[in-house]
């Protein structure tokens, strides 16, 4: 007896569902299949080379500096609570979701707006550094608000009233405090948004003044440990962070950090970090430095906007170049700006695209950024690409058109085209495909040792 085509069409739908659904291998081909380290430098450069001169190296250090601590040289005169004002309205027009899957009410973001009292803004204009790792917030609170949980690419992670972490020792201008003094609004060089105030030393002028200009070690392994000078476990440093540099024997150095007392006043204490996990700002700028650099940091967890002490894909790049005394901004659409050229790569057909990538990036120092995204070109393999980014998770779409993700959420190199091997990749979301511009870190005709092929400036390559 022959199955009936309706058997038949029910045994088809029955096979593509299953195939459909089967799980795959947990890690996409391209981390499963590419060394997960830096690729050498280019044929030719001498790892440990400097890029670039020490005199423009410590010009860009200073500049650095001069970023970083801009937010303690802030005129007051010139800043609105119209930005503030405007985030409550929208959480109050969209409160979302909590952390127990319930719809949030609007009242809940206008106990908060009433605890801020706008009417004496800004009340408060003291300068600050962070004394711990921290999270800055769109709304002064701990409690987070997703959207939709049922669409993809919303809900956990992405706490929307997240808008960055914040390392230890930062320097910050506190603008103004709640009613019930929790809560601080601050800006920093990273971002503004509220902390904790418990999480912020306050400092006068003279306090700030040393601290600044002070000569700088930086930290270069995460999870680096800082104890007091008898001994004593005070917190981890992450890549990047900095302390003013007062001593050092053969096997560390003794460096100033900041603890506040209860009134949240500043206490400068003596730490001690080991000489393997830091050095002096700023950390030359060669191949061997960047390749160690990255490879220390594949393998870690993504973490949306800073969230559990982790990075996103900006977050990422912008901490992995601090110790060399370059200070990217925060956000990856404007580390992708073109502050030193940028080539426009938008409309280009995706091989030549990718061509283009191959002969003009300069590996680990170009920027590759598409629409919420940014990555470092590291060099090629075989005529492709290859990067080293942070990222949550590929865009899928089943047979039926549902969309989904299929998560890789750590830090990873890849080529650009990331899980091209699954089934259900929603093809018109490759990044290959949406990669619109590459840009420089550091001025391409600053470099010292490389290939004239690769700095020569032409029509696509705008100054």
């Amino acid at each position: 007896m022959k199955p009936s085509p309706d058997i038949k069409t029910g045994l088809f739908c029955l096979i593509l569902f299953l195939c459909t659904c089967a799980p795959g291998p947990l890690l996409i081909r391209d981390v499963r299949i590419l060394p997960q380290k830096g690729l050498p430098p280019p044929e030719g450069i001498p790892a440990d080379a400097p890029l670039i001169s020490d005199a423009f190296q410590r010009s860009l250090f200073k500049q650095s500096q001069s970023r970083i601590f801009s937010p303690w040289h802030t005129d007051t005169e010139k800043l609105s609570a119209d930005p503030i004002r405007i985030r409550f309205l929208e959480f109050k027009n969209s409160p979302g979701w909590g952390e127990n899957r319930m719809p949030r009410e609007s009242a809940w973001v206008g106990q908060m707006e009433a605890n801020v009292c706008f009417t004496d803004f800004p009340n408060v204009a003291r300068l600050g550094l962070t004394t711990v790792r921290t999270n800055l917030r769109a709304l002064p609170t701990n409690k987070p608000v997703f959207h939709d949980f049922n669409l993809p690419g919303e809900g956990y992670p992405f706490d929307y009233v997240q808008v960055s972490g914040i390392g230890v020792n930062v320097p910050v201008f506190i603008l103004h405090a709640t009613q019930d003094r929790s809560w601080i609004y601050v800006l920093s060089h990273i971002a503004w948004g509220w902390l904790p105030a418990r999480d912020v030393a306050v400092l006068d002028s003279a306090e700030a003044a040393a601290w600044e200009n002070s000569p700088k070690i930086t930290v270069i392994e995460d999870n680096t440990p800082v104890q007091s000078i008898g001994g004593d476990f005070l917190f981890l440093a992450s890549h990047g962070s900095f302390f003013p540099h007062m001593e050092e024997d053969s096997l560390r150095y003794i460096v100033l950090s900041a603890a506040a007392d209860p009134a949240h006043r500043y206490v400068p204490v003596q730490a001690v970090i080991s000489k393997n996990r830091a050095a002096d700002s700023p950390v030359p700028l060669t191949y061997s430095h960047l390749i160690t650099f990255v490879n220390r940091m594949i393998g870690e967890p993504y973490g949306w906007g800073g969230m559990f002490e982790n990075r996103d894909c900006s977050a990422t790049i912008k901490d992995l170049f601090t110790p060399f005394g370059l200070t990217l901004p925060r956000h990856s659409a404007h580390q992708a700006q073109g502050r030193y050229g940028r080539i426009e790569l938008k409309n280009l057909p995706p091989q030549k695209k990718e061509a283009l990538i191959v002969d003009r990036g300069i590996p680990y120092l170009s920027l590759l950024w598409l629409p919420g995204h940014i990555m470092l070109y590291i060099g090629s393999r075989d005529g492709h690409a290859q990067v080293f980014h942070n990222m949550w998770g590929i865009r899928t779409k089943s047979f039926f058109g549902k969309e989904g993700r299929k998560i890789v959420g750590q830090t990873v190199v890849t080529s650009l085209s990331p899980g091209r091997e699954l089934a259900d990749r929603d093809p018109d979301r490759d990044i290959l495909h949406r990669i619109e511009s590459m840009t420089w870190v550091i001025p391409p005709d600053s470099l010292k040792i490389y290939p004239q092929r690769l700095i020569r400036a032409e029509p696509h390559f705008a100054r």
